[in-house]
Parts: C-alpha cells; sequence; structure tokens
C-alpha cells in the first residue's frame, strides 16, 4: 500500500543519513585530494544530468493520509542510460547498492559537503577514486525507483540536506507543473 510506501521510504533515508554521518565522523580514513571551496560554487554547479527536476526538494503532504515527509533530494526527470555527472571535485566515498535508492554513489566534496546520486542503472566509479568535475559516475536507471528512470540527487552538508536548487546554476531548472 502507499501507506507502507511512505513507511519504506522514510526508514531508507534514515540509513542513507546514519551513512553520511558515519562517512563525515570518519576524518582519520579520508582519501587525498578531496578538495576544498565546495560552499563558494552554491548557485554555480552545473546540474549532474541534462534534464530537468521533476519533483523538488522539502516538505511532501501525502495527499490521502495527510502524513508530512521530507524531501531531502530531488527527482530528475532524466532517460534511462543517460550519463550521471560529479558537479564538483570529490572523492568517492560509496559506490554500491542502497536500500531504497538502488545503485548509489556518494561523492565527498571536502568541508563535510557529499553529493549522493541514486536510482543508478550502472556506476562507473569505485569507492576510492578522485573525481573531476564533469567525471562520468555512471547511468541514469531505475534500481530501487517505483517510478521509473529518474536520477535521484541530494546535497548534504555534513547530515543536513541542501535543496540542490539553490546550488545548480540554472536553479536546476525545475519542470513547470
Amino acid at each position: 500500500s502507499e501507506r507502507m510506501l511512505l513507511v519504506e521510504l522514510e526508514k531508507a533515508a534514515r540509513a542513507l543519513e546514519e551513512t553520511l554521518k558515519a562517512l563525515g565522523d570518519t576524518g582519520g580514513g579520508r582519501p587525498p585530494a578531496v578538495g576544498r571551496g565546495f560552499a563558494k560554487r552554491k548557485g554555480r554547479l552545473a546540474a549532474p544530468v541534462d534534464s530537468v527536476i521533476e519533483r523538488a526538494f522539502g516538505k511532501v503532504v501525502d495527499a490521502e493520509f495527510q502524513t508530512e515527509t521530507l524531501r531531502r533530494g530531488v527527482d530528475f526527470a532524466a532517460s534511462d542510460g543517460e550519463s550521471v555527472r560529479a558537479v564538483a571535485p570529490g572523492a568517492v566515498r560509496f559506490a554500491s547498492w542502497f536500500r531504497g535508492y538502488g545503485e548509489l554513489v556518494i561523492v565527498d566534496h571536502g568541508d563535510s559537503y557529499f553529493t549522493v546520486s541514486g536510482h543508478l542503472g550502472e556506476i562507473f566509479v569505485q569507492v576510492g577514486d578522485v573525481v573531476s568535475e564533469g567525471d562520468t559516475l555512471g547511468t541514469v536507471g531505475e534500481t530501487g525507483s517505483l517510478t521509473g528512470p529518474r536520477l535521484y540527487f541530494e546535497i548534504r552538508h555534513g547530515s543536513r540536506p541542501q535543496d540542490p536548487a539553490d546550488w545548480l546554476e540554472s536553479r536546476g531548472r525545475l519542470a513547470s507543473p
């Protein structure tokens, strides 16, 4: 049912939050050359895919159940197989299956900034890889997605979710309602 789905998604979001917190806490084991200056790029990041944001960040109220959840990221309406790119230099800290998000890549951009790309079809990077802005992390897919191919994308500062639309140049080109 829709209600069970919401509960599962919330559980998955909490598990992802714990993973990000653990990555942020393990400062000592951090790969070299993670990068600096991510905060200065606010409003100037290129989008991770050539698509519009279909589902925005923020509070979502379920019409039927009147329950409120927080969307910690955005969904890009992207085509299956489309390249997913790193939005800034960083080091890959997670590249594997993650329940609720399918194939997932987390990039550490330094200064406690992370980007999360989920529902990938394929992953082309491994943990420890150092990536440059524009490098391909993988492809858009529908692993872990219940609504077809898309890119789930988050920006975190520590464990705090940031609205990706505020960070992307073109404000993430939100799809018109």
